[in-house]
C-alpha cells in the first residue's frame, strides 16, 4: 500500500440518487401519444360506422319494401309499409321532435321541413303534393290502384327523403322480419 494515499483528503464514494419515474423518457411519451391516437381513431371509426349503419339499414328496408312491391304489385301494402318505415325513421332520427304523435297534414309538413333543412335533399316534389298525400290516406283505403308512374315518383320522393335524413349515432329500431 502506498502510505501517502490514506493521508489524502478524499471523501467516500457517493452513489447517484434513485431514478425518478417522472418525467418519462421520450420513448414513453411517444408510446403514450400512439395509444391516445389509436383510441381516438377507434372511437372515430366506430362513430362513422354507426352513422352509416343508420342510412344503410333504412335504405335496405326501403329496398325490401320496393322489392316486395315489384314482385307482388300490391300498391296498398307498399304504401302501408312505406308509411310505417318513414314513421320509424323519423321517430328514430328525431326523438326530441315528437314525430310519433304527428299525423295528417302536420306529418307531411314535418317530412317537408326535414327535407328543407337538409341542403343535400333533392326531392322531385314535396310531400304536400298529391303523391305525398297517399302516405296519409292510401293505407286506409279499401282499394288503391295508382298509376305505375305515380308509384315510381312516390318511391323516388321517399328514397331521396331517407337519404337526406341526418345520420344519427344510433341505428333505427328494427321492425322485425318483413314478409316478402
Amino acid at each position: 500500500m502506498n502510505p501517502g494515499v490514506e493521508s489524502l483528503p478524499l471523501r467516500d464514494i457517493h452513489l447517484p440518487g434513485s431514478v425518478s419515474w417522472w418525467p418519462p423518457a421520450i420513448g414513453w411519451w411517444i408510446l403514450m401519444g400512439l395509444i391516445v391516437a389509436a383510441v381516438a381513431l377507434v372511437l372515430i371509426v366506430r362513430y362513422v360506422k354507426t352513422r352509416k349503419q343508420f342510412s344503410r339499414m333504412a335504405l335496405a328496408e326501403f329496398n325490401l319494401i320496393t322489392a316486395h312491391y315489384d314482385r307482388h304489385g300490391d300498391a296498398q301494402k307498399l304504401l302501408e309499409d312505406l308509411s310505417a318505415l318513414m314513421r320509424r325513421i323519423a321517430v328514430t332520427a328525431f326523438p326530441d321532435q315528437n314525430a310519433a304523435g304527428v299525423t295528417g297534414e302536420a306529418w307531411l309538413r314535418f317530412l317537408d321541413d326535414i327535407a328543407a333543412q337538409q341542403k343535400s335533399a333533392k326531392l322531385p316534389v314535396n310531400f304536400h303534393s298529391p303523391l305525398g298525400q297517399w302516405l296519409v290516406s292510401a293505407p286506409y283505403q279499401k282499394r288503391f290502384a295508382p298509376a305505375q308512374q305515380d308509384v315510381q315518383q312516390l318511391l323516388l320522393l321517399c328514397r331521396e327523403w331517407i337519404r337526406s335524413v341526418p345520420r344519427q349515432a344510433r341505428p333505427p329500431i328494427a321492425s322485425g322480419a318483413r314478409g316478402c
